[in-house]
């Protein structure tokens, strides 16, 4: 689902400032909030990392924020009223999703789980045209693979492209683990 997200984000000064970003994806069930660098540049604003800092500009190359590396990611991050670091932003829903839409949301779990989960109140800060249609997704139909029977003996000539026909297989408990820890093989053979 697209909407408009309003992050708040440090300034220079050790203020805030709400900034808009336009056209964002909402993923309620993300714990925290990615920002493209490449959409900023598309844009035509700016971002320098340096000094264990991110200075964001707009296309007056004025500075927008500046946000704080920490661990190892460039995070806005404030304390909470309990002391624990609590991420200061927040998205708003323009309309309700379909179960279709919530489905590719959730990363293309069972529609019907999906739909499930959502009545029973398992899935919060997101609103669901309850009227919507389920129904077959198309890329969850083209991404199951093709299981067909292996024959133990060559029926017919070999395939002349690679990667089109292919054969798996898995071995395993093994009595012995590998030395990387492991118990069982898996075997891809191209035809």
């Amino acid at each position: 689902m697209e909407g408009d997200y309003v992050l708040r984000i440090p300034r220079e000064d050790a203020g805030e400032r709400d900034v808009t970003l336009k056209n964002t994806l909402y993923a309620p069930s993300l714990q925290g909030t990615l920002v493209s660098v490449s959409t900023i540049d598309k844009n035509n604003g700016e971002v320098l990392f340096a000094k264990g800092v991110a200075k964001i500009f707009d296309v007056h190359h004025r500075v927008v924020g500046v946000v704080p590396r920490v661990d190892g990611l460039y995070q806005i991050n404030r304390p909470s009223e309990h002391g624990a670091r609590a991420l200061y932003s927040y998205a708003s829903q323009k309309r309700p999703l379909t179960w279709m839409e919530l489905h590719r949301v959730m990363g293309h779990v069972s529609p019907a789980a999906v739909k499930a989960q959502y009545l029973r109140g398992g899935l919060t800060g997101v609103k669901v045209d309850e009227t919507s249609e389920l129904y077959d997704c198309e890329s969850c139909t083209m991404g199951k693979i093709n299981a067909a029977r292996i024959p133990k003996v060559r029926e017919g000539p070999r395939s002349t492209v690679f990667g089109e026909v292919w054969y798996s297989d898995i071995w395993g408990k093994a009595p012995v683990e590998s030395a990387g820890h492991k118990l069982y093989s898996e075997i891809y053979t191209d035809d």
